[in-house]
């Protein structure tokens, strides 16, 4: 699908081992509460293209939209409203090419620009008082994949790096790395460093109050405390929850990777709550005839809390859990808006 081949650029591939996982380090996640979930429509007054982030702030949705004329949408949940389209696909100023990053935080809309590598900044005042204008930040060196806030003044950045991690100020200036990449495939610990961060490409999410931040590729996440101070995070969790074995290509003219034929998806989307992180795994592999996702929701320390089964596929997913309401993607032929109550 094509949502897949963005999320994870994919080339031809010349070497494969066959799946040899770590059985006993893998933990498959049991969940004694299942719940079907019932997913409505949200009144849309556009075409998505296909929705790579939802992220929400207050009342407002924030959509990264990959293939849209541009690259932003802006929707009011209690006016049902689309209230505003921002940053114009292009090369000119002003304008940004796909793919993109966004990150909503307490006071700035964060844009990472994956081509340069640079990270701009809307304050959010700006952005609903009609000011789209993006502030420059900093550039990061060539290698960095994401970025993203744990702060205004400190971002931690996955990518082509010797260690899994790099935390950079404000000024762009590198700070600590850190992180070790897993290896729950027995082959995989003697790959180099560059193959297994293609692999194990990473996002971040953070507790919306506690010093911990949460780090996830499709089949592995990590929870990082840094209560000691945000330079020196320390890793207090990391689980496996699928297996996983890849096809690759590393040298000198091509790196590539490919999941092996018989692996789930895995994680495609998490969000988090004071209490609980709602993990949407997909479940489809080359063998399913009709793939899934779910909504696997565990606690900070990663105990199952219960499985939150889905009618459609869903593809980015946002909680908010004070109001009990879960904002999703689904596929539905097209991208679709959709909600559904948690208290149900």
């Amino acid at each position: 699908m094509e949502r897949q081949a963005i999320l994870f650029i994919l080339n031809l591939l010349i070497i494969f081992f066959p799946g040899c996982s770590n059985e006993n380090k893998i933990k498959q996640l049991d969940f004694k509460i299942q719940e079907d979930i019932e997913c409505i429509s949200i009144p849309y007054q556009d075409i998505l293209g296909i929705t790579m982030q939802l992220q929400k702030k207050d009342n407002l949705l924030f959509l990264n939209d990959f293939r849209g004329d541009t690259l932003i949408h802006i929707y009011d949940v209690r006016k049902q409203q689309l209230l505003r389209k921002m940053i114009p696909v292009g090369s000119g100023p002003k304008e940004l090419m796909s793919p993109v990053e966004i990150h909503v935080d307490k006071e700035h809309l964060f844009i990472f620009y994956r081509q340069t590598s640079l990270m701009y900044s809307i304050p959010l005042d700006s952005v609903m008082n009609g000011n789209k204008d993006m502030v420059k930040n900093f550039q990061v060196p060539d290698g960095a994949n994401l970025l993203f806030p744990i702060n205004d003044s400190l971002f931690i950045s996955s990518g082509f790096f010797e260690k899994r991690y790099v935390l950079f100020n404000h000024s762009g200036e590198l700070i600590h790395e850190f992180g070790e990449y897993p290896a729950y495939w027995d082959r995989e610990k003697h790959l180099s460093y560059r193959v297994r961060a293609m692999f194990h490409q990473t996002s971040f999410e953070k507790h919306p109050s506690a010093p911990l931040f949460l780090t996830y590729s499709p089949h592995v996440f990590e929870i990082y405390d840094y209560s000691a101070g945000i330079s020196t995070p320390t890793l207090v969790k990391r689980m496996c929850i699928g297996n996983y074995n890849y096809l690759y290509t590393d040298n000198e003219t091509m790196l590539a990777v490919e999941s092996g034929m018989d692996v789930e998806k895995g994680i495609i989307s998490v969000s988090c709550s004071s209490k609980h992180i709602y993990i949407l795994y997909d479940y489809d592999n080359a063998g399913h005839e009709n793939p899934v996702t779910k909504i696997q929701v565990i606690d900070w320390n990663g105990n199952p809390v219960k499985l939150l089964n889905l009618p459609k596929r869903g593809t980015c997913l946002h909680i908010d859990e004070e109001e009990e309401i879960g904002y999703m993607i689904v596929e539905d032929p097209d991208d679709t808006l959709m909600y559904f109550n948690l208290g149900q």
